[in-house]
C-alpha cells in the first residue's frame, strides 16, 4: 500500500512496484484515511511518506498502524534532517528511504523489509510455541537473563512463587530463590552458577517462597548462549516437596513401629519422638493433643512449642471450638487465619487462646472411636500446610494412636500381672492337659510349705 500526497510520485511508485512484480492494492495521500485502508486491504508492507496532506503526519499514521496491526512501514520522505529521522525512528520502521531513490535501491529495502518481517513473524510464533508449551507443563518453567532478572514465568511458577503479577512486575531475580548457603560462592556470578547447574542437573535445592517458606525441588536448567556468549538461563524447576514430605512420613510411621517393640517404652517417649521428627516435616509453631475424656466432659491440653518440651498439661471442660468440632464430628480441618474466623461464625464456634495465622486438626482414635485431637499451628504463616499436609497428619495420627493404645494395654497387663503376682490368693495356670504354665508368688510359696 501507497500512502503518498503528491500525485506524480505515487503513480510512479505504483508502475515501478508493478514493474518490480508486486501488487499495490490501495494508494492514499492523508494519513486520516490510513487505517480503514488497512483494514480494507490488508497490505503486507506500507510505504508511507512522512508529510501528508490533511493534519496527520506519516509517523501519526504509522503509529495508529502500529497499534493494531504488525506491518512493516517503511519511509517515503524528502527530508533527511535529524529531528524528523528521531521521530520516525521511534515507531520502530522497516526502512527509511530518502528521496528522489532509484529502483534499485526501493527493491533492496522492500526485500530486507519484508524479510525481516517473515523473520520476526517466525520468532514471535516460536515464542508463542514455548509459551503455551510451558503453560501446559505441570513444572515450573522459567527464563531469566545474563543478571539473573527473571523474562519469563509460567503459571506454575506464580502459584508455587506465590507472586502477585504486581510483585513480579517490580522484579524477580533467580538468585533469589536460592538460600544463602547454596550461592555464598558464586558472588552474583549467574554464569558460574549457570555452569554448576548444568553438570549437576536433577540436584535438588531449597527453594525460597513468600513469608520464608522453602520447598525441595529439583533443577535442570541450560544457559542461553547468544553471539557464542552467555546471556542467561532457561529451565524446569520440579516440586519434589510432596515426594520427599511422603517419603519422611513413611520413615516416621516405620521408626515409631520399631520403637514400639522396646516394651519398656512410655507414652510419653514415642510422643516426644513424633514430635521432634514433625518438627522436621511441617512447618509449625506449635502442636497440642487433646485427650478427651467423654465421661467427665473434659479434654487434657497438653502444648509443645517447636523449640520446647512438653508442658504440663492444660485441663479444661468440653467446649465449643475447633478442637471440639474435630472430635465431636470425628473430622480433619485445615484453616488459616481467615478461613477460621469465617467458620467460627457459620458453626458457631468459640475462639480459644490465640488465634492461629494456620491450623490444622485431625480426630485421635481408640479402636471404639474418638478420643482425642491432634493439632499443629503457625502463629506466623497463612501457607504454612497444605491438603497434602492433612492427609499426611491423619496417617501418621492413626498410626500413632495405634501404637498408643498397645503401650497403653501393654501397661495394663503389667499393672495386671504385678496385681497376681503379688496377691494373697493362689493363681495356677494349666494347658490343656494340666501342665503349670504359670503360678504365683502364693502358690509357690503355698507348695513348698506342702
Amino acid at each position: 500500500m501507497i500512502v503518498e500526497d503528491e500525485a506524480i510520485v505515487a503513480l510512479t511508485l505504483e508502475q515501478t512496484l508493478t514493474d518490480l512484480g508486486y501488487t499495490v492494492c490501495n494508494r492514499i495521500d492523508r494519513g486520516e484515511d490510513v487505517l480503514a485502508a488497512v483494514k480494507k486491504c490488508s497490505p503486507n508492507l506500507i510505504l508511507m511518506d512522512i508529510m501528508l496532506k490533511g493534519e496527520m503526519t506519516g509517523v501519526d499514521a504509522a503509529n495508529l498502524v502500529k497499534n493494531e496491526f504488525k506491518i512493516p512501514i517503511i519511509y517515503l520522505t524528502a527530508y533527511s534532517n535529524e529531528e524528523i529521522f528521531k521521530k520516525a525512528k521511534i515507531t520502530d520502521p522497516a526502512g527509511y528511504i530518502i528521496k528522489p531513490f532509484n529502483e534499485r535501491e526501493l527493491q533492496i529495502n522492500i526485500d530486507i523489509a519484508l524479510y525481516k518481517h517473515e523473520a520476526e513473524n517466525k520468532i514471535i510464533a516460536s515464542e508463542k510455541k514455548f509459551r503455551n508449551l510451558a503453560e501446559s507443563i505441570p513444572q515450573i518453567v522459567f527464563e531469566c537473563d545474563k543478571k539473573g532478572n527473571v523474562t519469563f514465568l509460567n503459571e506454575v511458577g506464580f502459584q508455587l512463587f506465590r507472586y502477585s503479577t504486581n510483585t513480579f512486575n517490580r522484579g524477580v531475580n533467580f538468585l533469589n530463590w536460592f538460600l544463602p548457603k547454596d550461592t555464598k560462592n558464586i558472588n552474583n556470578n549467574l554464569e558460574l552458577f549457570a555452569n554448576t547447574l548444568k553438570i549437576n542437573q536433577g540436584i535438588e535445592y531449597k527453594l525460597t517462597q513468600a513469608e520464608n517458606n522453602t520447598f525441595d525441588a529439583q533443577l535442570y536448567v541450560n544457559p542461553i548462549i547468544t553471539n557464542a556468549k552467555f546471556n542467561g538461563l532457561r529451565g524446569v524447576i520440579i516440586d519434589v516437596s510432596d515426594k520427599k514430605k511422603k517419603e519422611s512420613v513413611q520413615k516416621l510411621i516405620d521408626n515409631v513401629s520399631q520403637k514400639a517393640l522396646d516394651k519398656n517404652i512410655t507414652k510419653i517417649e514415642i510422643l516426644d519422638f513424633t514430635f521432634k521428627a514433625l518438627k522436621q516435616i511441617f512447618q509449625f509453631d506449635e502442636l497440642y493433643i487433646g485427650e478427651y475424656n467423654k465421661k467427665e466432659e473434659e479434654i487434657n491440653f497438653f502444648y509443645i512449642k517447636r523449640n520446647s518440651q512438653f508442658e504440663n498439661p492444660i485441663i479444661r471442660k468440653s467446649g465449643n471450638g475447633l478442637s471440639e468440632y474435630v472430635i465431636k464430628n470425628d473430622k480433619k480441618l485445615k484453616l488459616n487465619e481467615e478461613e477460621s474466623y469465617l467458620f467460627h461464625k457459620s458453626n458457631n464456634l468459640n475462639f480459644y487462646g490465640k488465634i492461629a495465622k494456620s491450623w490444622m486438626g485431625v480426630p485421635m482414635h481408640d479402636t471404639k472411636e474418638v478420643c482425642g485431637v491432634f493439632a499443629l499451628q503457625s502463629f506466623s504463616n497463612s501457607n504454612a500446610f497444605s491438603y497434602q499436609d492433612l492427609e499426611s497428619l491423619q496417617q501418621i495420627v492413626n498410626h500413632l494412636g495405634l501404637v498408643i493404645e498397645k503401650i497403653n494395654t501393654q501397661l495394663e497387663n503389667n499393672k495386671l500381672s504385678e496385681a497376681v503376682k503379688n496377691t494373697h490368693d493362689l493363681v495356677v495356670i494349666t494347658d490343656a492337659e494340666g501342665k503349670i504354665n504359670y503360678a504365683n508368688n502364693a502358690f509357690l510359696n503355698f507348695s513348698s510349705a506342702s
